[in-house]
């Protein structure tokens, strides 16, 4: 074994050790407490819900909502959403979208309002995508449409459509009044 195949070797198992030794903390992940209303969890929506414009393409690469729970942690850490006066704090999933996201912040989006359960920004560039059917979304859930939309859910219903994860609010209590009726203001930032 060469001294560089071992120096690989040697990062690999410290690696492997430091990522074992975050995960054994005792603490549960907000995305995989399922007792709370904050929980991680996607169902399809009503049928008058949800209806993209016809700019947003459906995105194929469809996985179950247990594989996508599972792969929610926090790899940039914690992020702040703010709207108006109000605060909340987001956790970012474990994907290259997340990343991207995370690297551009911070932003402040003007948000539409769609169907009158989740605000939408289109991105003028795409970011990486990998779109799954979570079959529920939930109150909370920041997601990408297609590859450009940034869509913050703020009311629950099952949906049909695909989405790329980014991450959710750590408690959505009181987003639903953050947001509003109409179109809203929200920036999102490193903690």
């Amino acid at each position: 074994m060469t001294r560089r195949h071992f120096s690989v070797l040697l990062a690999g198992i410290t690696s492997a050790a430091f990522l074992a030794a975050c995960g054994s903390t005792g603490s549960s992940s907000p995305a995989t407490n399922t007792g709370t209303d904050s929980t991680l969890s996607v169902s399809p929506p009503p049928a008058d819900a949800m209806t993209p414009p016809p700019d947003r393409s459906t995105q194929s690469g469809i996985r179950s909502a247990s594989e996508a729970t599972a792969e929610t942690v926090a790899p940039q850490g914690t992020i702040t959403v703010t709207i108006g006066a109000a605060q909340f704090l987001a956790t970012l999933a474990d994907t290259d979208t997340a990343r991207a996201f995370a690297d551009r912040l911070p932003l402040t989006l003007n948000m539409t309002d769609v169907n009158s359960n989740e605000k939408a920004f289109d991105l003028a560039e795409a970011l990486p995508h990998d779109a799954e059917n979570p079959g529920t979304i939930h109150t909370g859930e920041l997601m990408l449409y297609g590859s450009n939309t940034i869509v913050l859910f703020y009311d629950s219903f099952d949906t049909s459509y695909t989405y790329t994860r980014i991450g959710r609010l750590d408690a959505s209590d009181g987003l639903s009044e953050a947001m509003g009726a109409g179109d809203v203001t929200v920036t999102f930032a490193h903690q």
